[in-house]
């Protein structure tokens, strides 16, 4: 007679069966450590602020085509960031981020054509009043984008749009700077 005898390694599910919840703590624990610190060191060395570009080739290549005359923003605190800049398709358009975190755009181009407020505005933009800016009158548009607010300035020659998501006061400070 013989007996067998079970000589089998235990399974992989027997050995997960014996885990505990607090090894699972313990391994995230080991694994959110180093995440954290890789974190809090990169926002403790600034990276969190946006890069600021050079705008220089933009408004030597906008101003070169002659397709208006080039407004450009001076006397801004240096708390003001230029993220974006292109010109294209005889407009110029500028990102900012203020001070408060707003996001704003410039748009300059030269006379518009019939789709250019829907478009840069919004489908549903329309006129709300008028602000004083520089001893210049801009007109306020309200309602094309959600939450965006606009100053636009027209004359025969050139369009200028200040817009984004921020204060009236920063729409305003950004329209006072551009000369």
């Amino acid at each position: 007679m013989s007996v067998e005898t079970d000589t089998t390694e235990p399974t992989v599910a027997s050995v997960r069966a014996g885990r505990r919840p607090r090894d699972m703590v313990r391994a995230m624990v080991v694994l959110m450590v180093p995440v954290i610190l890789i974190v809090a060191l990169y926002r403790f060395l600034g990276h969190e602020t946006p890069p600021t570009i050079d705008t220089a080739d933009t408004y030597e290549t906008a101003r070169s085509a002659h397709d208006f005359d080039v407004l450009i923003p001076t006397g801004l605190s240096v708390k003001w960031r230029i993220t974006s800049a292109s010109y294209q398709d005889k407009t110029l358009r500028l990102g900012f981020i203020s001070p408060a975190n707003g996001q704003l755009r410039v748009v300059e181009t030269g006379p518009v054509t019939a789709t250019f407020y829907a478009d840069e505005l919004g489908a549903g933009a329309h006129p709300t009043g008028t602000v004083e800016v520089n001893g210049v009158t801009w007109q306020r548009y309200a309602d094309g984008r959600p939450e965006e607010t606009s100053l636009v300035r027209a004359d025969p020659k050139r369009t200028v749009i200040v817009v984004g998501h921020s204060s009236a006061a920063d729409l305003q400070t950004l329209a006072a700077s551009l000369k």
